[in-house]
């Protein structure tokens, strides 16, 4: 063989193709199913918006000078007001039957649904109209914790 011809032959061996094909394909087989799993997006998504739910609702409380609850099922959240105005300050969960219309679409009430795969832990917040809440409680949304502080109403994720 001529070594003037062999300095000019450019390529790869097999060994460098069959090796950069094993450390793609291990590659794809861990970061592919990452792409197409969205559980920890919903629930990050569904988490903000339970809390922003709860504000809504301690806002609400202060802004009308009426309590206001919030109700949590394992598959969603309903914001609730009393029928009238003399049950304003009442903290029986059994006098909010009036569902809150959403900020945006006042035709639709305030209420969500959690996605698929996702639970929540079962509660009933009221929120007074000084804007605390009827005791402290820590609300799972899926594996992660939103804690409402009794004495402020300050809502926050753990």
């Amino acid at each position: 063989m001529n070594t003037h011809h062999a300095r000019h032959m450019q390529g790869f061996t097999i060994i460098e193709l069959v090796l950069t094909i094993v450390i793609t394909a291990t590659l794809a087989a861990i970061a592919i199913p990452r792409f197409f799993t969205t559980t920890a997006f919903d629930q990050r998504g569904f988490n903000d918006e339970v809390i922003n739910a709860l504000r809504y609702a301690q806002s609400y409380a202060q802004r009308t000078r009426c309590n206001t609850r919030v109700q949590i099922t394992t598959s969603g959240y309903q914001l609730f007001r009393p029928a009238n105005r003399v049950s304003c300050q009442s903290m029986n969960s059994g006098d909010f039957t009036t569902a809150l219309s959403h900020p945006v679409n006042t035709t639709i009430a305030f209420a969500g649904s959690a996605p698929s795969g996702i639970t929540l832990s079962v509660h009933n917040i009221i929120y007074t109209s000084l804007g605390s809440a009827n005791t402290s409680q820590d609300i799972s949304v899926g594996s992660a914790t939103i804690r409402v502080e009794a004495t402020t109403g300050y809502t926050h994720s753990l």
